[in-house]
C-alpha cells in the first residue's frame, strides 16, 4: 500500500508541477465552464466528467475554476498510474520492479502527460480502462468482480464513447466463462443490469437541460434530442470532424498504420516501442487469454481506431488525434513489463540501468511539450474578446472551439459580461437564434436564415460583432476591424491598446492548436495596416513563424494576392514579385500567382523566365487557357507566329470567348493569308 501511495504522489506532483494554471486549447473551456454550472457539453454531454468536475469546484477552495477543474485530470493521470501498477504487480507475480518501470513509461508518455494537466475527458477514460482491465483480471479470483467491471464499464460510456474498445475483452472472457461453465444466462442478465445502472448517468441530462444552463448542447428535453445528443447524430460517433472524409484505400491504409507508428515513437521513444512489441510474446507465455484480450485492445483501440476516422494527413488532423493514442498506450505499457522482467531476471544491473536511461531519455523529450503551468492564451485570447466588446453587444461566432469555449468560460463560470449575449453560427453551442429548424435545413437555407435573423438585429441599432475571417459574411452591412473582431457599421474603433499579449500572444508552441490561434494577432492587426509595405511586414512574420498554420496559409495567400495586385498597378514591380514569391512558399501550385510572376518576368523583358514559368503553369493545370494565351503573347514578342498562332488556337480551343485571343489571332490570321497570297 506504502508503494501505492508513493507512486501517486509522485505521479501527481509531476503532472500538478506541468498543469495549466486555467483553460487551454480545444473543448478545456466547454468542460471547464460545464463543471461549474452543471452545463450539457458537445455530445454526448459528458456527465460523469461535468459532475466529478463540478464537485472539485467545491472540494477545492483556491484558484481559478479552470485551475481546479483541471486538477480532475492530473488526479485521475495518478490513480491511472496507481492501478496500472498495482494490475502489472499482479500480473507478474508481485514482480515490482518491472511493474514500476512499465508504470513509468506510462507517467511520462507524451500524450499521456499532456492531457494529465489540462480540462479534458482523456485521462478520466483511461482511469475507467484501467479499473475494468483490474477488476476483470481479478475476476478469476473473485467472480463478482466482474459485475463491478460492468457497471463501471456503463457509467464510462457517460464520460467516453471510446471506451467501446473494451468490448472485445468482454466478449473474450465471456467465451472463456462459458468454455470453463463459470459464466450462466443469469450472470448475462445481471451483467447487462449493472451496464444499464452505469448507464442512467445520461439522466443527468434532461435534467439539467429543463434548467437551461449557459451551455445547453442539444437540448435533450425530450427522448429524441437525449438520443441524438448520446449518438452524436452531429458528428458520427467515431467521427472526429465534420466533412466528407477521405476514401480507405491501400495507400491510404498503409499512410496511415505509418502515421500511427511515428505517433506511438513521439508518445514513449523509439526504443519504448520496440521494448513494448518484443513484450506481447512474453505477455502470451505467461498468461495467453489476457494477452490476447489486451492485444485486441491496443490494435482496435489505436490502429483500428485512426482507420475509422481516417483523418487527413495535415498538422490540423495531427493535432486532433494525438490524445486518442493515450487508450492503446495502456496495455503496450503492460506489454513493456513483460520485457522488462525477462531481461531483469538474467541481468538485474544491466537492465536497471538501461530502464534508467530510457526514463530520462523519455521525461525530457516529453517534458517541453507537456509543462503547460505558464499557458495563458487561451484565457487572455477570451478576455482580449470581451474587452472589445461595448456594452449591450452582440458577438456572432463564425466557428473556433477557442472562440466559443474562451467567452462561455469567462461569462457563464467567471461571471463577467453579462450584458453581452453570445451566438455561434451553427445554432449548437449557445442559445440558438436560428429557429428550432435550423439545424435541419440546407447549407443554402441556414445561410438565408442567418441573414435575414442577423440584419434585422443590426437595424434595431444594438452593437454587432463578428469573430470571423470573412469580412463579407453579412452582405447587407459593413464590417470594420475592432482588434481581433470586426464590427457592424462602425469604422472608428480599435481596441488594440486594452490587449494583454505579453503572456503568449507571440510565443512559439509545441502543439497544433495553440500554434493555429496564436497569429490570428498578427493577422487581424496586418489588417488594420493602412500601407501595403507595413501589411507585407507583418504577413511575413506570420508566415515565418507559423508555417504549418492550414487556416493561416489560406488567408495569407489572400491577402498577399491584395497586396501584390496593388504593388503591381503602382508599378512597384519588385514588392509585387516578392509577394507572389511568398504566396509560392505557402503553395507552391498557386496557378494565379505563377501567372503574375511570368506577367512581372515579361514587363522586366525575361522572356525566356516567363516562357518557362507558363509551361510550368501548363504542365501543372494543362486546361489552363490564360496559360496558354500568355505563352503565346510572349512568342509575339519573339516574333514567333507559329506558336503564336498555335497557342491561341489552344486558347480558344479551352476558352471559346476569350476576347483578346479571338482578335489577335485573326489578326495574325489575316496576315497570313495575304502573306502567302503576296507570294503565289
Amino acid at each position: 500500500m506504502f508503494n501505492r501511495i508513493l507512486i501517486f504522489v509522485f505521479a501527481f506532483s509531476v503532472y500538478l508541477f506541468t498543469s495549466c494554471p486555467s483553460i487551454s486549447t480545444g473543448d478545456s473551456g466547454e468542460f471547464c465552464a460545464c463543471s461549474v454550472i452543471l452545463g450539457l457539453s458537445h455530445s454526448p454531454g459528458y456527465p460523469v466528467y461535468c459532475l466529478i468536475g463540478k464537485l472539485l469546484t467545491v472540494i477545492f477552495p483556491f484558484g481559478k475554476f479552470a485551475y481546479r477543474v483541471n486538477l480532475l485530470s492530473s488526479i485521475a493521470g495518478s490513480l491511472v498510474v496507481v492501478f496500472l501498477f498495482s494490475l502489472i504487480s499482479e500480473i507478474l507475480d508481485g514482480e515490482r520492479f518491472s511493474a514500476l518501470v512499465s508504470t513509468l513509461f506510462f507517467v511520462f508518455a507524451r500524450w499521456v502527460w499532456k492531457s494529465s494537466v489540462q480540462a479534458e475527458v482523456f485521462m478520466l477514460n483511461t482511469l475507467f480502462l484501467v479499473l475494468i482491465l483490474y477488476f476483470i483480471y481479478m475476476s478469476d479470483k473473485k467472480f463478482q468482480y466482474l459485475y463491478l467491471s460492468f457497471f463501471l464499464f456503463g457509467l464510462a460510456f457517460g464520460n467516453h464513447h471510446t471506451i467501446v474498445f473494451l468490448t472485445p475483452v468482454f466478449l473474450i472472457y465471456f467465451l472463456k466463462g462459458f468454455y470453463e461453465k463459470q459464466i450462466s444466462f443469469k450472470d448475462i442478465f445481471l451483467f447487462l443490469l449493472f451496464f444499464s445502472l452505469g448507464l442512467t448517468v445520461y439522466l443527468y441530462l434532461p435534467i439539467r437541460s429543463f434548467k437551461n444552463p449557459g451551455l445547453d448542447w442539444g437540448n435533450p428535453e425530450n427522448l429524441k434530442n437525449l438520443i441524438n445528443v448520446f449518438t452524436r447524430k452531429d458528428y458520427g460517433t467515431f467521427a472526429l470532424t465534420v466533412g466528407e472524409k477521405m476514401p480507405l484505400t491501400f495507400d491510404i491504409f498503409i499512410k496511415q498504420v505509418k502515421r500511427y507508428f511515428i505517433f506511438l515513437k513521439d508518445e514513449i521513444t523509439i526504443l519504448g516501442v520496440i521494448i513494448g512489441l518484443t513484450g506481447w510474446v512474453f505477455f502470451y507465455k505467461r498468461n495467453k487469454i489476457f494477452a490476447i484480450s489486451n492485444f485486441v485492445l491496443f490494435v482496435l483501440s489505436g490502429l483500428g481506431f485512426l482507420l475509422i476516422a481516417n483523418l487527413p494527413f495535415d498538422s490540423l488532423s495531427d493535432g486532433i488525434i494525438e490524445r486518442f493514442f493515450i487508450l492503446p498506450t495502456v496495455p503496450f505499457c503492460i506489454s513493456i513489463g513483460f520485457t522488462v522482467e525477462h531481461f531483469y531476471k538474467k541481468e538485474k544491473i544491466t537492465t536497471a540501468l538501461v530502464s534508467t536511461l530510457c526514463l530520462i531519455f523519455l521525461f525530457f523529450s516529453s517534458f517541453e511539450h507537456c509543462n503547460w503551468r505558464n499557458y495563458y492564451l487561451i484565457y487572455d485570447y477570451g478576455k482580449n474578446i470581451l474587452k472589445t466588446l461595448k456594452p449591450g453587444s452582440i458577438l456572432f461566432m463564425d466557428g473556433g472551439d477557442d472562440t466559443f469555449y474562451s467567452t462561455a468560460y469567462l461569462c457563464f463560470a467567471e461571471g463577467r459580461r453579462k450584458d453581452i449575449e453570445l451566438h455561434d453560427r451553427g445554432g449548437l453551442v449557445f442559445k440558438n437564434i436560428y429557429g428550432d429548424d435550423f439545424r435541419k435545413l440546407t447549407r443554402e437555407e441556414k445561410e438565408n436564415r442567418r441573414r435575414k435573423i442577423e440584419l434585422d438585429i443590426v437595424k434595431k441599432g444594438r452593437p454587432v460583432f463578428y469573430s470571423t475571417f470573412n469580412k463579407e459574411i453579412l452582405p447587407g452591412a459593413q464590417l470594420y476591424e475592432n482588434g481581433i473582431l470586426y464590427e457592424v457599421n462602425n469604422k472608428s474603433c480599435n481596441s488594440w491598446e486594452f490587449y494583454c499579449l505579453l503572456r503568449g500572444g507571440f510565443s512559439k508552441y509545441s502543439d497544433y492548436r495553440s500554434r493555429a490561434l496564436a497569429p490570428v494577432y498578427v493577422f487581424m492587426f496586418s489588417r488594420t495596416l493602412e500601407k501595403n509595405e507595413e501589411k507585407l511586414k507583418w504577413l511575413n512574420y506570420a508566415t515565418n513563424q507559423w508555417k504549418d498554420v492550414i487556416w493561416l496559409n489560406s488567408n495569407l495567400r489572400f491577402e498577399l494576392h491584395k497586396i501584390a495586385y496593388d504593388f503591381f498597378n503602382e508599378n512597384k514591380i519588385e514588392q509585387a514579385e516578392q509577394c507572389y514569391k511568398k504566396i509560392l512558399e505557402i503553395e507552391p501550385y498557386d496557378i494565379n500567382a505563377l501567372l503574375n510572376l511570368g506577367v512581372i518576368s515579361e514587363r522586366k523583358n525575361d522572356l525566356n523566365e516567363a516562357k518557362r514559368i507558363y509551361l510550368n503553369v501548363i504542365k501543372i493545370q494543362p486546361e489552363n487557357p490564360n496559360a496558354f494565351y500568355n505563352l503565346g503573347v510572349v512568342y509575339w514578342k519573339e516574333q514567333n507566329w507559329e506558336k503564336v498562332i498555335e497557342n491561341f488556337r489552344k486558347t480558344l480551343e479551352l476558352n471559346p470567348s476569350h476576347i483578346e485571343a479571338k482578335r489577335y489571332l485573326k489578326i495574325l490570321e489575316s496576315r497570313t493569308k495575304s502573306k502567302q497570297e503576296y507570294q503565289r
